[in-house]
């Protein structure tokens, strides 16, 4: 079933709609892309020229897999809880790796997107018909992550936490070490800084599809609150800040406009050329992401890094 079906006035979509959109400057957040059309344009998006951070990660991860086989296997059963896992494809190396090595290991991908975890199921049991496999849908802020005897490794990966603000990355990064023992392990994929233009061209493919993957959000809207957002006076608009690292989205109106939400029983007022921000990508260095997990109680292990130097994955201990 499509839980994005069953949004009814008491959902969290309708309580962050409703006040992303009475606040100035209006917002709404990223995790409501991911209906099942967003999930298929993302996917499109990971395949793109331009979007290099999903091949980088891929790379890295196939490169780097015997040291990370090395760092995260302990001899004890695992539980591989992966955050965010898309399609899983970018992990399907590394899980390859543990499964032709007899590692007891039990990989649990969490994810807002029922429809994206069906898909990543279906698509394992072909892959690796012998890997138990054990899903979580609901959002990783709120989830609980204990009762499991063994190690606990969680991946965080897809530069996902540069989705988050300081404050966003703390509690999260704080939140799962409270559900961690001594030993467990935390790796988090990240976008190192790089050439602005290489960043800028990642978040506004030439093909469109970034575009088309924005504008779906109102189109989510229409069907699932009763809105009336009229695309063609909306566009996609992606900015890069090198200084403080981040690449930025919005959703500008292109004309002064009255957006009705039939189901929220509200009305929004846009100005020609106001913005509604959907995303943020932040870019790191090692140092930053580091000082950050030791804030939340994670102790640095190791750095790993793609053949461009332009991604990274670091390990974490308990």
């Amino acid at each position: 079933m499509d839980l994005a079906r069953n949004v009814n006035l008491n959902s969290e979509l309708a309580a962050d709609v409703m006040t992303g959109l009475k606040t100035h400057p209006k917002y709404i957040p990223s995790k409501y892309f991911y209906d099942a059309t967003g999930d298929r344009l993302f996917q499109e998006i990971t395949e793109l020229d331009d979007y290099y951070l999903t091949r980088c990660e891929k790379e890295l991860l196939t490169r780097h897999h015997d040291r990370l086989l090395e760092l995260l296997h302990d001899g004890r059963p695992m539980r591989l809880i992966e955050l965010g896992p898309g399609d899983g494809s970018k992990t399907l190396a590394l899980l390859s790796s543990f499964v032709s090595n007899k590692v007891p290991i039990t990989y649990q991908p969490v994810d807002i997107s029922a429809a994206i975890l069906k898909v990543l199921v279906a698509q394992f049991k072909q892959a690796l018909p012998t890997l138990h496999v054990a899903p979580l849908q609901g959002d990783y802020f709120q989830l609980s992550y204990s009762g499991h005897v063994g190690r606990k490794v969680w991946l965080y990966m897809g530069s996902n936490i540069g989705n988050l603000d300081d404050v966003q990355s703390l509690e999260l990064l704080s939140n799962l070490n409270a559900f961690a023992n001594p030993g467990d392990l935390l790796c988090v994929g990240y976008d190192l800084k790089k050439s602005p233009q290489a960043i800028k061209a990642a978040y506004n493919d030439a093909h469109g599809v970034t575009r088309q993957f924005n504008l779906n959000l109102l189109t989510r809207l229409n069907r699932e609150l009763g809105a009336d957002f009229e695309l063609d006076y909306f566009d996609h608009v992606p900015v890069y800040d090198p200084e403080r690292g981040e690449a930025r989205s919005y959703l500008i109106s292109t004309r002064n406009q009255v957006v009705r939400l039939a189901r929220l029983n509200m009305t929004v007022t846009f100005e020609a050329w106001e913005t509604i921000h959907t995303e943020i990508s932040r870019k790191y260095t090692t140092r930053q992401i580091s000082k950050l997990a030791l804030r939340a109680g994670w102790n640095h292990c190791e750095d790993l890094k793609d053949a461009t130097q332009g991604y990274a994955v670091t390990i974490f201990s308990a």
